[in-house]
């Protein structure tokens, strides 16, 4: 004689494996009506104009902004160029190679000056002079004046 409960456990599982089933046979209907879209090889010509034309091979100059220099820092900063990599940006001030956090000697006006990028980016460096911030933006003008020095 079996017992109610093996009885309860007997229809349980039966019940059980065809619920699993009918998931199962669920999932792949809806699977193969899902209409994939088709690949198409055809290439189109970009229509992408640019706004402005720029050389790749003219030196690129800076401006500093003119709120950006307080008193007591130097006016003379000319940012050469960016080196951007997003792990380890560097930059040409006045031909020194600046990195990002570290202090390194450039000669502003024959004079060596402490600085210290505290940020690189693709198209401004921010430099900490004497405790004060500076910003040198790269000029799509190819100035070779920055806009303090025209002060």
């Amino acid at each position: 004689m079996t017992s109610r409960l093996d009885k309860f456990k007997r229809v349980v599982g039966r019940s059980r494996g065809i619920v699993v089933r009918g998931l199962l046979l669920a999932s792949s209907v809806a699977a193969a009506s899902a209409a994939k879209p088709e690949f198409d090889l055809n290439l189109q010509v970009s229509t992408y104009v640019p706004t402005q034309t720029r050389d790749p091979f003219a030196k690129a100059t800076a401006v500093a902004s003119e709120t950006a220099q307080p008193v007591g820092v130097p006016v003379g900063f000319q940012l050469d160029g960016i080196l951007y990599q997003a792990t380890a940006p560097s930059a040409i001030v006045n031909g020194t190679l600046v990195t990002l956090n570290k202090s390194v000697e450039v000669t502003v006006k024959g004079t060596p000056v402490k600085v210290k990028a505290t940020a690189i980016t693709r198209r401004e460096v921010t430099l900490e002079v004497n405790g004060q911030k500076v910003e040198l933006q790269l000029n799509p003008e190819n100035s070779t004046t920055s806009s303090a020095e025209k002060q």
